[in-house]
This record gives C-alpha cells, sequence and structure tokens, in this order.
C-alpha cells in the first residue's frame, strides 16, 4: 500500500496514472459508502454522519500511519481505531427506561395488588359472617 501511495504523491504530471489509480479504487470506495449506509439503515451509526468526510479521516489514518510515520499497520493499531470509531460515530444510548420482562411486577403494580388484597381483620370478618 505505501507503494501505491507514493506512487499516487508523485503523480501529479501523469493524469493517467491518476485516472487509473481512481479507477481501481473507486470500487472499493463505494463498498465502503455502502456498508455505511446499511450500518445507518440498521441504527448502527448516526443519520447525521457525513459518511465521505468519516472515509477520508479514516484514510487520513491509514496515509499518516503508513507515509507520514512510516509504521505498519498492527492489529493494536487497528483495535485501537475500531474503538474510537464506533465510540464516534454510534447513535447515543438510549435515555428511555428499559422495560422490565414480563414476569417482573413493576412497583406500581406491586402497590395495586397489595391495596387490592384483603387485610387479615376483613377476612376474619367475612369468616364469621357466613
Amino acid at each position: 500500500m505505501r507503494a501505491f501511495l507514493q506512487a499516487l504523491l508523485t503523480a501529479d504530471e501523469q493524469p493517467e496514472l491518476l485516472g487509473l489509480a481512481a479507477a481501481a479504487e473507486a470500487p472499493k470506495l463505494a463498498a465502503v459508502m455502502a456498508f455505511f449506509v446499511r450500518a445507518e439503515q440498521r441504527g448502527e451509526i448516526r443519520p447525521e454522519l457525513d459518511k465521505a468526510l468519516f472515509l477520508d479521516g479514516l484514510l487520513g489514518l491509514l496515509f499518516v500511519k503508513l507515509v507520514v510515520h512510516r509504521e505498519p499497520v498492527t492489529a493494536s493499531f487497528i483495535g485501537r481505531v475500531v474503538d474510537h470509531v464506533i465510540a464516534m460515530v454510534a447513535p447515543p444510548a438510549s435515555t428511555s427506561p428499559p422495560v422490565p420482562p414480563a414476569s417482573v411486577a413493576s412497583p406500581a403494580r406491586r402497590a395495586r395488588r397489595l391495596a387490592e388484597r384483603p387485610t387479615p381483620a376483613a377476612t376474619k370478618k367475612t369468616a364469621r359472617g357466613r
């Protein structure tokens, strides 16, 4: 990849080389953009995210790592990038309280059931009145 990037950087005087590089990369970039669109449809990324700008930022990270720092892209680097990306693009957590399972009674429901139960004194009166 470093060689490809270096060729692009020196291709200012060779428009046909830039055209070939753009044609080679266009399907890959389109696939990544389609991936972002599907992630948005699934609710995994914020809908207001500028996907093209975000992709440019990811490519910039790779460019800096490979060309500027001349360091390899390691699994550790990718893991750190993924962790930060998820934190940046994920939709905010829901602020509504979680819905308890049907088997768990809410405090209000529990209070209503207790209020509807006959008291021990009322039970004795009913038994004597027979």
